[in-house]
């Protein structure tokens, strides 16, 4: 049996859209994204998906920076 790990991307979006962020999720079957306003619900969407990752082993979070 094969294990299917999820992954989950955090992005900046582009200018001209400031304190926007895109965050992607794939799990090898599905792949979803969602795109946050704000510096406020980013961090409780970070601390939702921190907690997820702790009670999920087979998660792993990458962070990307953008220039």
């Amino acid at each position: 049996m094969k294990k299917v790990i999820g992954k989950i991307y955090i992005y900046k979006v582009l200018p001209p859209y400031k304190n926007w962020y895109s965050i992607k999720t794939d799990d090898g079957l599905n792949r979803s994204n969602v795109v946050i306003v704000g510096k406020k619900q980013l961090l409780k969407v970070a601390l939702a998906l921190i907690v997820m990752a702790l009670f999920n082993k087979n998660t792993t979070i990458n962070k990307f920076k953008t220039n």
